[in-house]
Order: structure tokens, then sequence, then C-alpha cells
């Protein structure tokens, strides 16, 4: 096998991150049996990870334990290390622990991970590397083996998160996931190339917001097709129709002026986007454009109350609703701002 230091190294530049602070215990036979007793811990398992100590204890003296130490100390590991969904059970007791684990997710709560319940997010995960790390260092024939070995639906589990990555693409896959999410511009135009369907009608393609490894990747789109919202709990696409685009941007909307000035450029002529940027900062500031951020507000204030939505969404429509406010009450004094960041720290 080779050292845990250079497994480490390739998923930091494989993935972008790495272990950092879980431990990995190996036990005799002996030990381990006294570990499960005490434990309650089923004695014929080779393998155990703990969250709320980010510790991986296996069995020593297995055949499989190569495997089990990639499951368990790198797959539990880096899933609880990094991943939103993992990181939560470190901070969680047991009974809560064991909610979080089984209990079917709330959507809204929760948009991230590939399936209904947390337990095969956590589980899929730690089988999807111990895969890929058993291919990287030539235990592939030992991983078919012990996975011949294991339950039907282990092995549906591992197809089902083998087929979720090229569906996302491995880029795709982590960020669904959870874990934090390194990118270029060029990554994302990759990604966008596979899987935005309208990629080829898109005039122009911004990458705004915080763009922080575990913030939503934020996109604003100006295309020939119809203005709507797209999120999928990492993703967040602001597409809009050219012909509402333009419209909006005599109004000086808040919400097309910030991506313009803050955002950066993933598909499109920087000539374009210099050229709108330019129209708005020689738009007349009318009065019509003055109500029309004022109604946005109120808009968005409304929005921000209604309890159906997601509490996401609800903040997020708390968030805009001041933004246009304090937008409309600038405009009004003959003053234009050119980012949301801007205003909120008025």
């Amino acid at each position: 096998m080779k050292s845990l230091f250079k497994i480490n190294e390739f998923l930091n530049q494989e993935f972008g991150f790495k272990i950092k602070k879980t431990k990995l215990k190996m036990y005799s036979e002996k030990e381990w049996k006294e570990f499960c007793s005490k434990n309650l811990f089923h004695v014929k398992s080779e393998g155990v990870f703990i969250p709320q100590s980010l510790t991986a204890y296996v069995k020593a003296e297995s055949p499989y334990l190569v495997l089990n130490i990639y499951h368990e100390f790198f797959g539990h590991g880096l899933f609880c290390e990094h991943s939103l969904i993992g990181k939560k059970l470190r901070y969680l007791n047991n009974k809560d622990a064991d909610s979080y684990l089984y209990n079917k997710i709330n959507s809204k709560e929760q948009r991230l991970g590939i399936c209904d319940y947390n337990i095969y997010n956590y589980e899929g995960f730690a089988m999807w590397l111990e895969g890929l790390l058993s291919e990287e260092t030539n235990y592939s024939d030992l991983f078919e083996e012990k996975m011949s070995a294991l339950p039907k639906t282990n092995k549906e589990l591992l197809t089902y998160f083998k087929e979720a990555e090229q569906e996302l693409t491995r880029f795709g896959f982590l960020a669904q996931m959870g874990f934090p999410k390194h990118y270029t511009p060029r990554t994302l135009d990759d990604f966008l190339k596979e899987k935005y369907e309208e990629y080829e009608k898109a005039e122009l393609i911004l990458l705004y917001g915080s763009k922080k490894p575990y913030s939503d990747i934020d996109l604003f789109i100006i295309t020939r097709k119809e203005t709507k919202n797209y999120f999928n709990g990492w993703l967040d696409i602001y597409q809009i129709n050219k012909e509402d685009f333009l419209n909006l941007l005599r109004l000086l909307d808040i919400s097309i002026i910030d991506p313009l000035f803050t955002g950066t450029i993933i598909k499109g002529e920087e000539r374009l986007v210099e050229e709108y940027k330019r129209r708005i900062i020689e738009q007349e500031i009318t009065e019509e454009a003055v109500n029309h951020n004022l109604l946005m507000s109120m808009n968005q204030l409304f929005f921000s109350k209604n309890k159906e939505l997601s509490k996401r969404e609800r903040n997020i429509a708390s968030s805009y609703s001041l933004s246009y406010l304090y937008h409309a009450k600038n405009l009004k004094q003959g003053i234009k701002n050119f980012s949301r960041k801007e205003l909120l720290k008025e």
C-alpha cells in the first residue's frame, strides 16, 4: 500500500482537499473483540468510524485491511471533515446522529447529497472512494473480491454512486455531495458545456457572488431562451432572456447590475460586458427606474415571509429586498451603485 501521506496528497491534487484531523487506530484480534464488546459494535465488522472524534478504527488482522483503511479513514474521514452533510455529524449525539442519518431527508432543508437518506450518502461516498483508491493503488482485484461478499444493496449503492459521478462529472459529483468547490473559469466552462442544456444559446455567462468554496456557485446568464432560475443545492443559475435583460438594464435593476460589475466571464466577450457597463453608467435615472426597484424590494420582502419557501430562499429574498430598497433610495438622490455588497454595507 502507498503511504497514507502519498494517498492524502493524491486526494489533495485530485479534489483540492485532504485528511487533516482524522485519526487512524488499528487493533489486534484480541483488542478488536474487546473494543467491539465495550462499545456494542458487531464483532464481525472490520472497521468503524466515529464522526464525533474523527477517528477510524480498523481490525489489523484482516485480508482487506488496506481497503478498510480506504473506506473508514479516507472515505468517512473526508466526508466528515469536509462535506457539509458529514460535518454536521461531528456535533450530534448518538440519538440525534441516528435521526439525521436514517430519517428521510427534507429537501427544503437539505438540497445536497445523492440519496434520500444521509446514511446512504455517508456509506455510498466511502464505498465510491474505496473503489477509486483501489484502482489508483492496484487493489482493484481485492476490491472486487471484497464487494462480491457484500449484500446486494451495497453493490447497488456503489453502482449508483459511480453512475452519479459519470452523470454529474467528478466536479459536479463532489459539489453535490457538499464538498468544498475549488474551480477556475475553465473548470466551470467545461462543466457547463457538458451539463447546461442552453450553453450554446447563451450570449454571456458570468460567475458572481462570494465565490467561496462552501458557497453556492452563482451564475448570471444572458440568453435567447426564457427567463428562469435554477438551483440544485450548490449551483444557482439566474438565466435571463435578452429582451428582459435590456429592459432591466434600462430600469437600472440591481440584480443585473451586480453580476455585470462584479462577475468573472465564463463565456462571452469582454467588450460586450464593457458595453453593458457603459450603458448602465450613462443611463439616465428616471422615476420609473426608482419605482421599479422599490416595487422589487416589496416583492422580495413578500417572498421573505413566505413560510412555504425554504430558509435559504427566504434569506435570499430578504437580502435582495434590502438591496433593492437601498438602491432605489440612492437612485432617488442621483446616486448609482454597482454592487449589492456596497449597498448592504449601508
